[in-house]
């Protein structure tokens, strides 16, 4: 944001990169609340010198005829307006302990504080996901704010509702949250844990209390299953990867009404997504796994990058062109909603997940347009080192291009390459394992590709994009199987693997397999 002394902000500027995050941001005034935190802990009167002039400017540039209605529409609105309230308040709280306070301004900045509680409390405002929960925080805090005002008991049970409603929806039954990332789920504990702190300071409702605590409770604990060993938020969706201060429970956990399991141990974390309780946050990513050991990552996620739906990396790693799954070429480049739009209506869950001695198995489905294509994959991790992968597809509908891939993401640290037409090799340094494709197909390998589709890219930090390896295998046939196996270790050929990985990847007693592998 460029602020000018004398001219104050270009509200109406155009941005040419991530214009829809950018344009939520500046109007959310979140750089006047980071001018008077400054000027709060530096006694730093430019700062606050500045953080007058823009609000000024805000004040002036929006009460022209229309321009509340236009900043009410802009992306993200609601997200926007949640931290413009707190801004506001913390002008308000900031000026009234200055001896030069301007009560003329104040009142204007009251004004408009009221006009986006109001804004906010409107039903058609809310959304049931986290930007909803910063609303209703939002509106918590205007109640404070107005006293004993009857609007201030208006904020004050719509916020109360809304995180009731909120609580009881956001999570499902063993308290995974419904925004389908981890890194958000993550986010919406840390909301809920700071409205706790909030709601005891000022001792609200009790119940509401309780309510939280116990909501919390529970997403703490199915965070503790989902994150890596080391306390890593894993990049599954649009997330970064960062730590948290949980301690990871090391077991393995199906999320069966969220569509999300982990098998995991001390060593070994296996994610598996299929199925979805919404649409927030969602990508094309039905059927993709991660796959880490001994704290490397083997098979990735794409991550998230930016939210610029313009920007072709985005696309690349939110579209099925960012996951280790199963799909349909056509699916490729698509960010979710071209692909619902396209191929809805999409259906997916996991239908088994059984724990034995020998280790985990989990099966999910998925299928577009009402069972005209069928997607399924079946996965082993047989303790301490082994993984089988068994997918296959049907088609039944002949406008769908039978061109079926079988897809993995390779971790960043690793070296890939074909060892012979069976076996890929991926390896850094001190550590390899190997990559076995049963089945007759084609095999193209890659990394960072600019071209047409751009591919074999990752992002785990935001705005960061780098490339990785990425290998496809290809089969051209309404009904088509993959069978794939992965050593977690040195392994010079498919008969040093277990009888029992093998049996389930249905190789004992067949012929050996014939793999056409090359790079385009």
């Amino acid at each position: 944001m460029e602020v000018s002394l004398s001219r104050g902000v270009q509200w109406d500027r155009k941005f040419t990169a991530q214009a829809d995050s950018s344009l939520m941001h500046l109007f959310s005034l979140d750089a006047i609340g980071g001018l008077l935190s400054t000027f709060q802990k530096r006694s730093d009167n430019r700062a606050l010198q500045f953080a007058v002039v823009t609000l000024i400017s805000f004040l002036d540039y929006s009460n022209k005829p229309g321009r509340h209605s236009s900043i009410g529409r802009i992306p993200s609105a609601d997200h926007s307006a949640a931290i413009r309230v707190r801004v506001l308040i913390k002008f308000i709280q900031v000026m009234r302990e200055r001896q030069d306070a301007d009560y003329t301004l104040l009142m204007k900045v009251c004004d408009c504080l009221k006009y986006w509680s109001d804004w906010l409390s409107r039903d058609k405002h809310f959304s049931k996901n986290n930007h909803g929960l910063m609303g209703s925080i939002a509106l918590l805090h205007s109640a404070i704010q107005f006293g004993a005002t009857p609007h201030s008991s208006t904020y004050l049970e719509v916020a109360t509702s809304r995180i009731f409603e909120l609580g009881r929806s956001s999570f499902d039954r063993d308290g995974l949250c419904n925004e389908n990332t981890i890194g958000y789920h993550n986010f919406n504990v840390k909301l809920y844990r700071g409205l706790v702190v909030f709601c005891k300071h000022y001792r609200l409702s009790e119940t509401l209390i309780n309510f939280l605590e116990e909501t919390i409770l529970r997403a703490t604990r199915a965070l503790e299953f989902c994150i890596w060993q080391d306390g890593s938020i894993p990049p599954l969706g649009d997330s970064a990867v960062y730590r948290t201060k949980a301690v990871s429970r090391n077991k393995p956990r199906c999320f069966y009404e969220s569509g999300f399991a982990v098998v995991k141990n001390d060593d070994l974390y296996l994610s598996i997504l299929c199925g979805a309780p919404t649409e927030t946050h969602k990508q094309v990513d039905d059927s993709s796994m991660t796959l880490r050991f001994m704290n490397r990552d083997i098979l990735i996620d794409g991550g998230s990058y930016t939210f610029d739906r313009t920007d072709p990396y985005r696309r690349c790693v939110a579209s099925s062109l960012g996951h280790s799954g199963v799909f349909l070429k056509e699916f490729d480049g698509l960010l979710r909603r071209e692909y619902l739009r396209k191929f809805g209506p999409v259906s997916g869950k996991i239908e088994r997940f059984e724990e034995s001695d020998e280790g985990v198995r989990v099966s999910c489905r998925y299928s577009v347009r009402n069972d005209l294509a069928v997607f399924t994959r079946n996965i082993f991790v047989c303790w301490p080192d082994e993984v089988a992968i068994v997918d296959s597809v049907e088609l039944h509908d002949n406008d769908f291009r039978p061109e079926i891939v079988q897809r993995f993401l390779f971790g960043p640290t690793l070296a890939v390459h074909f060892d012979r037409r069976d076996k890929l090799i991926l390896a850094s340094d001190e550590f390899s394992c190997s990559l076995f494709q049963l089945l007759d197909c084609d095999g193209v390998l890659y990394r960072g590709e600019a071209g047409s589709p751009l591919r074999g890219w990752y992002s785990y930090k935001y705005k960061e994009i780098l490339p990785t390896y990425g290998l496809d295998f290809l089969r051209s046939s309404p009904m088509s199987q993959f069978s794939t196996i992965i050593k977690l270790t040195k392994c010079a050929s498919l008969s040093e693997c277990s009888t029992t990985v093998r049996a389930f990847a249905g190789q004992v007693g067949l012929p050996p397999p014939r793999l056409s592998l090359g790079t385009e």
